[in-house]
């Protein structure tokens, strides 16, 4: 294991260090998108922050580009799935969606900068909160994005015409984290003391808000792991498994002790917490791979090991813990990671590299060795574990049909009893 903090990597102003509210890598895994209190989102090269101390690196771009089109804090950027997009949620209560302009690079007039690298434009500006936006997610077909906010409106924008679908006011506190569904089917959104399971099937590039009046229905709330949270978390970052098993909630509690949820799919229930964290955890993030727990050069038929998942946690204790399915401990616990909250996390699209932002200001890497989490399981192993749910990650976007949904309910029995027995009897939670 490598941790990574170069110096320049940061939102740096002329007095001080600002604050990094999110982070994320984009899908092709060359780009470390990150915003911050200096109302900029950043684009950085990943070859760059790896090759920190390499002389090869001397001379090649760092930052690729810089954006100061909101007016105030950015809490959120995500790149799109398609890799087409990355759009920002912020407390001047708007979302901006950027795209790459093809035409070179001008310096910004008047400052003596110069040109960006790359040429990153806002493509659209969405209105649709009426306060601060606390998180925003795309669907993995990148058919939409979904804000959540202080003013506890969930808002759903098309990923084609960004325009508003559906407005969802059903939350009663701030919300703070939505994540999605890999299997295409459900998105969740989480409050101060609730996570909401929303259906939804995947609407059409010219689909208007007419077109989405029975879409995005509430399945169910789940509350019991946050009935006694603190509500002094800046954020509830969750995040679904890859196998599309399960949920992850950040600021649960189990007990007197901060935890992490796990939150199965189907029953909705939560049986299983993580426990370590000495504080109230801000973010979770499974990592996008499944893992081989024996190294699949020396699997036999005695020794076949099992494919797990692995997933970070961290928050206010500014303690980053790493967790896989097969260990009731965590397999790392990178203690005093940064001076303040860790505020987000995300992983890169092979598995094996982490970044964490936090609101001292640190960007930081952390780049497992192989087989420190296990070893990455190649990515048809993701489609087969979400074939069980209906879906085909080929044809991502088709339709809700009847035969997915018999497909679905069909797994519901025999995957719930299967997915809790293996859960809790790695996490020590069952006997």
């Amino acid at each position: 294991m490598h941790v990574i903090k170069p110096a320049w990597l940061s939102h740096s102003g002329e007095q001080k260090d600002y604050e990094v509210y999110s982070c994320h890598v984009s899908p092709d895994g060359k780009r470390l998108a990150t915003a911050g209190g200096d109302g900029h989102v950043r684009i950085w090269s990943t070859e760059a922050i790896y090759g920190t101390n390499s002389d090869d690196n001397v001379g090649k771009p760092r930052q690729l580009c810089h954006m100061s089109h909101h007016l105030g804090t950015i809490h959120s950027v995500r790149w799109s799935p398609n890799g087409r997009y990355l759009a920002s949620g912020a407390d001047d209560k708007l979302i901006c969606v950027y795209h790459l302009d093809k035409n070179p690079p001008v310096a910004s007039f008047g400052t003596g900068d110069a040109p960006p690298v790359e040429n990153w434009k806002t493509y659209k500006r969405l209105v649709g909160h009426d306060n601060d936006v606390q998180d925003i997610a795309w669907s993995y077909d990148s058919s939409i994005l979904v804000s959540v906010g202080l003013d506890s409106k969930v808002v759903v924008w098309s990923g084609h015409t960004f325009e508003k679908l559906k407005t969802l006011a059903v939350h009663t506190s701030h919300v703070k984290g939505i994540t999605f569904d890999p299997a295409n089917k459900f998105f969740a959104t989480s409050d101060d003391r609730s996570i909401k399971i929303f259906r939804f099937t995947p609407p059409a590039p010219n689909a208007t808000q007419h077109d989405m009046v029975n879409n995005f229905v509430v399945e169910t709330t789940i509350n019991a792991p946050f009935k006694s949270s603190p509500l002094t978390t800046y954020f509830r970052r969750c995040s679904w498994s890859p196998d599309g098993n399960h949920i992850a909630a950040a600021n649960a509690v189990n007990g007197p002790v901060s935890s992490v949820a796990i939150i199965e799919r189907t029953r909705w229930d939560s049986e299983i917490n993580l426990i370590g964290h000495e504080g109230p955890t801000e973010v979770c993030m499974f990592s996008p791979r499944l893992f081989h727990t024996v190294n699949p050069a020396e699997i036999t038929d005695d020794n076949v090991g099992s494919l797990v998942t692995v997933i970070a946690s961290a928050g206010q204790d500014k303690t980053l813990s790493i967790w896989n399915t097969n260990t009731s401990r965590p397999v790392v616990i990178l203690q005093d990671l940064a001076g303040k909250s860790i505020s987000d996390l995300s992983w890169t699209p092979d598995g094996q590299t982490l970044f964490a932002a936090s609101l001292d200001g640190a960007i930081i890497a952390v780049r497992f060795d192989t087989g420190e989490l296990g070893w990455v399981a190649n990515a048809e192993e993701n489609d087969k574990a979400l074939q069980k749910y209906g879906v085909s990650r080929k044809g991502m976007g088709i339709a809700e049909d009847v035969e997915g949904l018999q497909l679905e309910n069909q797994s519901k029995a025999g995957e719930s009893k299967a997915a809790e027995s293996r859960m809790g009897a790695l996490m020590g939670d069952l006997p």
